[in-house]
């Protein structure tokens, strides 16, 4: 712990070097040293403390993204759906679908063409699925009217 702060060397500090002198506490080798490092101390407490930088808002540009939402159950995929989104602001859903009867080139080419639809949906070229949900069936339920798992 750092030694505490002596109460006469810091009244010394805040005198002029010749009145500092003139205590009868004043010793040479050891003063100056002290005297110095507490007006250091005093004038660090005491300068006035900068304002605050403003903090500015920067709107986000409204970018479109597609989100893929996947219901596992176990390791086997069990149905997907799509969400479209620009910002925070929920744009799109597509249906879901069973995947079970799919090859997994047909289940390629329909998230292809999930992607066209909601690029003709949002104006701007929504290439790729920028996250991606995965709902365990044990805990959610199909989304898909009908299904056997019900």
């Amino acid at each position: 712990m750092p030694r505490a702060i002596n109460p006469l060397c810091l009244s010394c500090a805040e005198l002029t070097s010749a009145q500092a002198h003139l205590r009868s506490c004043w010793d040479d080798v050891r003063c100056h040293k002290r005297r110095s490092f507490y007006r250091g101390k005093l004038a660090q407490a005491t300068a006035p403390v900068d304002s605050p930088v403003p903090i500015i808002k920067v709107p986000l540009p409204s970018v479109c993204y597609a989100v893929l939402v996947q219901w596992k159950q176990g390791s086997r995929l069990h149905a997907v759906a799509g969400e479209l989104y620009r910002g925070s602001e929920l744009l799109a859903k597509s249906s879901p679908i069973h995947c079970g009867a799919l090859t997994e080139r047909m289940l390629k080419q329909y998230l292809e063409s999930m992607l066209k639809a909601f690029s003709a949906q949002c104006g701007s070229n929504v290439a790729l699925f920028r996250d991606s949900i995965e709902l365990e069936l044990s805990r959610h339920p199909c989304p898909v009217e009908g299904c056997n798992l019900d």
